[in-house]
């Protein structure tokens, strides 16, 4: 029985935790999930098929492949000995062997690296609509937050408009186009019909592009208050410019860092012979 794709597009477990480091899951977390039973697993389904080689080998080699935080990868596990359990169970009542019905129901599901490839794209697609929904709600943020710090202080800084304001606006602009658009399409390839289509891929393209925006935004705005303080000190707010500062701060540490685990889901390059 192999596992049943999600609207997401993948076998995707209801619980998530997305903040973790993303690295291959350690030996330990494979076994506890086979020696323990899930709760969503009956006991009596537990009793039937016996801890059984076939499925600890399978369930090892399949954590061995799995991207995402401990908990994802724990909850997929889960999810998979909850199938490969029913499977055997379903085979035991027909040959009688239990080892011969792990061999069986392992066959079902297909081979650990297709299996973990699916459930790695749907995590993908999750961290990737993270990602997305991060900028696009952003955007409103800083205009918001910057705003009221920049227009608090008092009025006409400046006696002519400097070159580089012109600058800032134009740059400003652009990274906010540039990442509602991104974010907008990547929400769509991340939620919409395509991610339902067996092997999508994670729109992770649109997710950089988006990144890429808001922090364009983010040092622009850092730019345009650095000059405004150096040539016009009095004109600023400095109760109200400093958290705005240190929320840019904190936003692009955060959004670098999630990139970085995002970047796991990229696909393996080929090389040329």
């Amino acid at each position: 029985m192999r596992p049943t794709p999600t609207p997401d597009g993948g076998p995707e477990p209801e619980r998530d935790a997305a903040r973790a480091p993303v690295h291959a899951a350690p030996p330990d977390v494979a076994s506890d999930v086979v020696h323990a039973a899930p709760p969503g697993v009956a006991s009596d389904v537990v009793h039937a098929a016996p801890p059984d080689v076939v499925i600890d080998d399978y369930l090892r080699h399949l954590a061995a492949r799995l991207t995402g935080t401990r908990a994802r990868r724990r909850a997929i596990l889960d999810e998979a000995l909850d199938g490969l359990l029913a499977a055997a169970e379903a085979h035991l009542d027909d040959c009688g062997d239990p080892e011969e019905a792990g061999r069986r129901a392992v066959a079902e599901w297909g081979s650990p690296a297709t299996v973990a490839e699916a459930y790695n794209a749907a995590t993908g697609r999750r961290r990737a609509r993270r990602q997305v929904l991060t900028a696009l709600g952003a955007l409103p943020a800083l205009a918001g937050v910057w705003s009221t710090a920049m227009l608090a202080g008092p009025t006409g800084p400046w006696e002519r408009r400097p070159p580089l304001l012109d600058a800032g606006l134009g740059l400003l602009a652009f990274g906010t186009v540039l990442a509602a658009a991104s974010a907008l399409s990547g929400l769509r390839a991340a939620t919409g019909p395509r991610a339902a289509l067996p092997g999508a891929a994670p729109p992770l393209r649109e997710a950089a592009t988006a990144t890429f925006g808001v922090l364009l935004v983010l040092a622009t705005l850092l730019m345009l208050v650095v000059n405004r303080g150096v040539t016009a000190p009095a004109s600023l707010a400095w109760p109200l410019v400093a958290p705005a500062a240190a929320l840019n701060l904190a936003l692009a540490a955060h959004l670098a860092g999630t990139w970085r685990r995002l970047r796991a889901h990229r696909p393996a390059r080929t090389r040329r012979p």
